[in-house]
């Protein structure tokens, strides 16, 4: 009866040994062996092996066949790319953290610096904005929205021949006529709100 308890037991664990670690019926010397071909990387060879370990290449070369080495080594290889993808991701995530937390304390302060140009009841008439900050305005809303919506955070320049003419003018009112819509100013309020929160 132990017999058959031990067997079981022994299957059971065969089933959860990854390839690239040591098989059940594998000798310390052919896993030694095999480690030091699993760990050689894209220039292994059994060749390699054999002059490191002093043995035959017909006995390394066995081993290899036997306890299939090859299959082993490419879910080693796999597996250590899927390592080094996920550490790349985490990385990549990690990074975007901090720049949201970065962008969201810039954001907070350029909202509250704005605020003094968005009408109110203890500030019914505000001053009017710059040009130039309205021009700034434009562009960083622009460029947060793109962010916001996973796209990238500026445009790339491409040039067509289209006859076309805006004025400095029609820029300038196209500006103030988003900055003056109340609907914008209640988003730019609100935001500044969660913002300070």
């Amino acid at each position: 009866m132990p017999t058959r308890k031990r067997k079981a037991r022994e299957l059971l664990e065969a089933e959860h040994v990854m390839p690239w670690e040591r098989q059940q019926d594998e000798s310390t010397p052919a896993w030694q062996a095999f480690e030091m071909y699993r760990n050689m990387g894209a220039e292994r060879s059994t060749g390699k092996v054999q002059r490191t370990v002093g043995k035959s290449k017909r006995l390394i070369d066995g081993w290899s066949s036997k306890h299939d080495w090859v299959r082993r080594v490419a879910a080693w290889d796999r597996e250590q790319d899927r390592i080094a993808r996920k550490a790349q991701l985490d990385g990549i995530r990690e990074m975007n953290k901090r720049h949201a937390k970065i962008a969201m304390g810039g954001l907070s302060a350029v909202v509250h610096s704005l605020r003094r140009y968005i009408p109110t009841e203890s500030n019914p008439n505000p001053p009017p904005m710059s040009d130039q900050l309205m021009a700034q305005m434009v562009k960083i809303c622009a460029g947060l929205e793109r962010v916001a919506r996973d796209q990238a955070d500026s445009i790339q320049e491409h040039r067509q021949n289209v006859t076309a003419k805006v004025t400095v003018e029609e820029e300038r009112a196209s500006m103030r006529k988003m900055l003056s819509d109340p609907e914008a100013l209640l988003a730019l309020q609100t935001l500044a709100d969660k913002l300070d929160s």
